[in-house]
């Protein structure tokens, strides 16, 4: 059997049979092995969300700090934050204490795989947030954004990847 199919398999039963939609380009497979920042480099849905970290100056925490969980926008929720917003890239990335304050709602202390996120009656942010999980009409939710692709392991912490920007 193919190991993407059973990896898919397996995310299925891990969200208690809700089924989770992909977005384009995953996470490389063998991304366990690579720390946080390593996997979002590889996953070219994610490329605004490297941008902003490395603008935040927050690189460093993806690259060998403490296990974390990353609720990671695409970069389809980053263009419509700025649209909704009405602002540039590189406002949004020149103003670092705002940029950082968005970043840190998006992180949890620990790793979180799926099974853990929706059995979680909330999850506290890095940034003093509270995400809620929920499942509506089959799909998985965390706050008001949807996963769109579950469990890309990195070898201390997990990426979830979610359709919108949480703003704190």
């Amino acid at each position: 059997m193919n190991h993407k199919v059973l990896s898919v398999a397996a995310g299925v039963l891990a969200l208690g049979g809700v089924l989770v939609g992909t977005v384009g380009a995953r996470p490389s497979e063998a991304a366990s092995e690579q720390n946080l920042l390593q996997v979002t480099l590889g996953a070219p849905d994610l490329v605004i969300l490297v941008e902003a970290v490395k603008a935040a100056g927050l690189a460093d925490t993806l690259n060998g700090g403490p296990e974390l969980t990353i609720f990671a926008p695409s970069n389809e929720a980053f263009v419509a934050l700025l649209g909704q917003l009405g602002m540039s890239k590189e406002a949004l990335f020149s103003n670092k204490e705002l940029l950082t304050n968005v970043l840190l709602n998006h992180v949890v202390a620990g790793s979180v795989p799926s099974g853990d996120v929706l059995t979680a009656q909330a999850l506290t942010t890095l940034g003093g947030g509270t995400l809620v999980p929920s499942v509506t009409n089959g799909s998985a939710y965390i706050g008001d954004a949807k996963i769109v692709y579950i469990d890309a392991m990195a070898n201390k912490g997990v990426i979830h990847i979610i359709d919108r920007v949480l703003l704190p």
